[in-house]
């Protein structure tokens, strides 16, 4: 089977309470996590997995810290290519922080979930913070329902969970499938605490749902089946990946 090398291009960070990030725990933690826009290396065509946002556009929708770490098409020269080259954006989901620069691809065509961007054009009032339809004009859809192999070794897996339409991204590899997560999560999500005399601790989880979520019970489920499916698992925001050069290493 054809297999690839994700490279990850760091667009910035962000400064967020890790409660957002794990439900029910380290509440009051703040922690940078990375903003990451992904390049599969090794396809036919220039395919990127999310696009990242600056700092600049990230304080209309936000009041957590932002700190860029390059421009857009400064981080593209990575892998050689500027944003007009770009063939393939995958979005995990529609969250400003994950589609802030697609537009600058203008000649990319955009792969989301069918419930993904029926959400995002009316979002819940709970959810309607985290989307913006403006930054959806012009782009061109191409709309997928459920898990699907796009390309040969590449798949979309539909996890509803964070947001109703997000998608994780498996990747065949030299050492198995690598997946990025798509839901905003860490590998705390992964690797529960084990239970303990306090209250909250006294079932064990098995995983941790994401802090942000649409229904819990669908979270817990999809980060479940996301913790079995993959070789290589790839927490959207993990801190680890600040110092990821590629996958696999």
């Amino acid at each position: 089977m054809k297999t690839y090398t994700l490279i990850p291009i760091h667009i910035g960070k962000i400064q967020v309470d890790l409660g957002i990030m794990t439900y029910r725990m380290n509440y009051g933690v703040r922690q940078w996590l990375p903003m990451i826009s992904w390049y599969i290396k090794g396809a036919d065509k220039n395919i990127l997995i999310d696009s990242g946002i600056s700092s600049k556009a990230s304080a209309y929708y936000t009041e957590s810290p932002v700190e860029d770490f390059v421009d857009f098409e400064e981080g593209l020269k990575k892998v050689g290519i500027a944003p007009n080259d770009v063939d393939l954006v995958i979005q995990t989901h529609l969250h400003f922080d994950h589609v802030g620069n697609t537009h600058r691809c203008k000649n990319a065509r955009v792969l989301v979930q069918k419930a993904e961007l029926e959400f995002a054009m009316a979002p819940h009032p709970m959810q309607g913070y985290l989307y913006d339809p403006n930054l959806l004009n012009n782009l061109r859809f191409e709309i997928v329902e459920g898990d699907q192999e796009i390309f040969h070794g590449i798949w979309v897996i539909h996890l509803p969970s964070h947001t109703p339409g997000v998608q994780a991204i498996a990747v065949n590899t030299t050492k198995g499938k690598a997946v990025i997560s798509g839901m905003c999560c860490i590998g705390a999500n992964f690797n529960p605490p084990q239970p303990g005399p306090e209250p909250q601790r006294r079932h064990y989880w098995k995983v941790v749902p994401p802090g942000n979520f649409i229904n819990l019970y669908d979270a817990y489920h999809s980060i479940l089946r996301l913790k079995g499916m993959a070789d290589i698992l790839i927490p959207h925001h993990d801190p680890s990946l600040f110092d990821i050069n590629e996958i696999p290493t």
